[in-house]
């Protein structure tokens, strides 16, 4: 009868350290999630008036470029506009917000 062969203990403390570095890497995700929960994701950002006046302008410059003349941005008159990641998305037009849907 064959017997079983002896466990090698380097291939059980590298399955164990495998174990540890996943254990880790999920512990990381779940404090970056619970971080941008904290702060209102993806409303973290910290934009200035340039910043917005920028993103505006290069979102506008994009839309003409395929023909689509955007007759307002939604984000104009956003007050979230200075914190949001989406600000002046080439969605955000006409009433339609990207951080809605």
């Amino acid at each position: 009868m064959p017997t079983d062969p002896e466990p090698d203990p380097d291939s059980a403390r590298d399955e164990w350290h495998d174990v540890q570095a996943n254990d880790a890497r999920l512990e990381l995700a779940r404090q970056e999630a619970a971080s941008k929960a904290d702060t209102g994701w993806p409303f973290d950002q910290n934009h200035s008036e340039a910043d917005l006046a920028h993103r505006r302008d290069e979102t506008i410059g994009r839309l003409r470029e395929i023909g689509v003349r955007p007759t307002g941005f939604t984000c104009d008159e956003c007050p979230s506009r200075y914190c949001c990641d989406l600000a002046f998305d080439a969605y955000n037009t006409d009433g339609d917000c990207l951080a809605d849907k």
